[in-house]
C-alpha cells in the first residue's frame, strides 16, 4: 500500500520487520495508498489514527523492534570490542554506545535508522573477521550482512566501493591467507562476486 515512489527512494527491509509483529498481533485495517495521500506521512497518519486501528498500540510494538536491533547492534560492538581490546574494551564500548545520543534519540523510534547501522556494523564485523581468518562461512555471512545492509537503504550502496578497497588492500598487504578456502579460486576476483550474488539473491 505504500506509494510507488516512496518505495523506489527507501528499501524495504527495516520497515517490513517494523510491522511484522504489528500484523500478526492486531491484524490492522490498511486503507489503498492513493496520490493524494503523497508524502508518505499522510498516509501513514490515515492509517494509524483514522481507519479504526489502535495507533498507539502499533506503534508501541513496532517500537520494540527497534528496541530490538538496537540491543543486538550493542552486543555485537560489545563482542568486536572485547576482541580487540580485552574485557574492558568491550565494556567500554557498550558503555559509550548505551550513553550515546544519537542511541537515545533514535533506539526506540520506529524508523529505518538503527537497523541500518546494525546491518552495517555487522558486515564489517563479518568482513574484519573474514580478513583475519577466511572460510567459506565467514564469506556467505559478508555477503548475507551486505544484502541485508542495502535491503535497509539504499545509503548502504557506499558499501560497495569501500568493502572492495578494503579487501585489495587485504590483498596487497598480504595481510589475508585466502588459501584455507577450499577451491575458493582467485581471492580478489571470487570475493566480489560472492558478495554480489548475495546481494542479487
Amino acid at each position: 500500500t505504500r506509494p510507488v515512489n516512496q518505495l523506489c527512494r527507501d528499501q524495504p527491509l527495516i520497515n517490513l520487520l517494523q510491522a511484522l509483529p504489528v500484523h500478526i498481533a492486531l491484524k490492522p485495517r490498511m486503507l489503498p495508498a492513493t496520490p493524494e495521500m503523497y508524502p508518505f506521512f499522510f498516509h501513514s497518519e490515515a492509517v494509524l489514527w483514522h481507519s479504526g486501528n489502535d495507533g498507539k498500540l502499533m506503534l508501541l510494538i513496532s517500537r520494540r523492534v527497534t528496541l530490538a536491533l538496537s540491543l543486538a547492534l550493542g552486543g555485537l560492538l560489545f563482542l568486536w570490542g572485547r576482541e580487540l581490546y580485552g574485557d574492558a574494551g568491550g565494556l567500554t564500548s557498550l558503555c559509550l554506545f548505551a550513553f550515546s545520543p544519537m542511541m537515545l534519540a533514535h533506539g526506540g523510534l520506529t524508523t529505518t535508522d538503527m537497523g541500518l547501522a546494525l546491518c552495517l556494523f555487522a558486515f564489517f564485523y563479518v568482513l574484519w573477521r573474514f580478513l583475519g581468518n577466511p572460510t567459506r562461512g565467514r564469506l556467505i555471512a559478508a555477503g548475507l550482512c551486505l544484502g541485508a545492509a542495502i535491503g535497509a537503504k539504499h545509503s548502504a550502496l557506499m558499501l560497495l566501493p569501500v568493502s572492495l578497497a578494503i579487501f585489495l588492500c587485504a590483498v596487497a598487504t598480504g595481510r589475508s591467507d585466502f588459501s584455507t578456502i577450499p577451491r575458493i579460486g582467485k581471492p580478489s576476483l571470487r570475493l566480489p562476486a560472492s558478495l554480489f550474488v548475495w546481494l542479487a539473491m
